[in-house]
C-alpha cells in the first residue's frame, strides 16, 4: 500500500516522467533486466542481459522514440546496440513531408500517426482499452511498413511479487506489408524477432494510474524449440 501511494505521488508531482524496471525470464530463470522511462512525448527502453546468458549472448541495448503525444505517431527514433556480433548506432527522423529518414537512401513514407513498437506500448499505458481495442494502426519498423492492433482479452489480476493488480490483458498483432531496406536484415535480436508472424505478444497493463505494463509474455513456437519469455515488473 505504501509503495502504491509513493508511486501515485511521484506521478502527480512529476507528470511528464515515469520509470519502471522489469525482470526478463526464460523458463523461470532470470536472464536480464529492462528499464522503461516514459515521458509525455518520448520513451526509452534499456535492455541488459545478466547471469549465465552473458556467457553466450551478452547485450546492452538502448531504444529511444520521440512521438506526437496526441496520436503517438513516431517523430524520431534511435537505437544504440551492443550485443554479440553487432555493435551499431542507428537513427531516423521524420521530415515535413512525412518521410522517415534513416539516411539519404533509407527512407519510408509515413502517415502522420504511424507508430512503432515502442510508441504502441506508450499508447496503451495512457489510453483505455475502449480506445484501442481491435483498431488497426499504421506501423513502421526499421523501414518496414505495415499495421498493428491490440486485441483486448479481459481484465484480470496479475501478481507482481508484492500485490495483486487488476490489469487489462492485450494481444498485439503485427502485419508487415512492405519489407523495407536490405541494410536492416542484420539487425539486433529484439528488433529482428519481435515482428515475426510466428511470435505471440501479450501485455498486462494496470488499470490504476499511473498505468504500468505489469507483465508481458512473448512466445515463439517455431524457435527451434518453443521459446517462452516472461517479463515482470519489479
Amino acid at each position: 500500500m505504501i509503495r502504491k501511494i509513493l508511486i501515485i505521488l511521484f506521478f502527480k508531482v512529476n507528470p511528464f516522467c515515469f520509470s519502471q524496471e522489469y525482470s526478463v525470464e526464460i523458463l523461470g530463470i532470470s536472464v536480464g533486466e529492462i528499464k522503461q522511462t516514459l515521458k509525455t512525448d518520448s520513451v526509452i527502453y534499456r535492455i541488459k542481459t545478466g547471469g549465465l546468458v552473458d556467457l553466450f549472448y551478452p547485450l546492452e541495448n538502448t531504444y529511444y522514440s520521440i512521438f506526437d503525444p496526441k496520436n503517438y505517431g513516431i517523430i524520431e527514433f534511435s537505437k544504440e546496440i551492443d550485443e554479440r556480433g553487432l555493435k551499431t548506432k542507428r537513427s531516423a527522423i521524420k521530415d515535413s513531408l512525412n518521410f522517415f529518414k534513416y539516411s539519404s537512401s533509407e527512407t519510408v513514407k509515413l502517415n502522420t500517426d504511424t507508430k512503432n513498437i515502442f510508441t504502441l506500448l506508450s499508447m496503451i499505458q495512457n489510453l483505455s482499452y475502449l480506445e484501442v481495442d481491435t483498431r488497426w494502426f499504421d506501423f513502421e519498423h526499421e523501414t518496414q511498413a505495415g499495421r498493428a492492433r491490440f486485441l483486448w482479452a479481459d481484465s484480470s489480476n496479475v501478481w507482481n511479487g508484492i500485490d495483486s493488480i487488476i490489469c487489462d490483458h492485450y494481444r498485439l498483432d503485427i502485419e508487415i506489408m512492405e519489407s523495407g531496406d536490405q541494410n536492416f536484415k542484420e539487425t539486433d535480436v529484439f528488433m529482428k524477432n519481435i515482428i515475426k508472424e510466428e511470435v505471440t505478444r501479450e501485455f498486462w497493463v494496470s488499470k490504476e494510474e499511473p498505468k504500468r505494463i505489469i507483465q508481458s509474455v512473448v512466445k515463439n513456437e517455431n524457435y527451434p524449440l518453443p521459446l517462452f519469455i516472461k517479463i515482470k515488473s519489479k
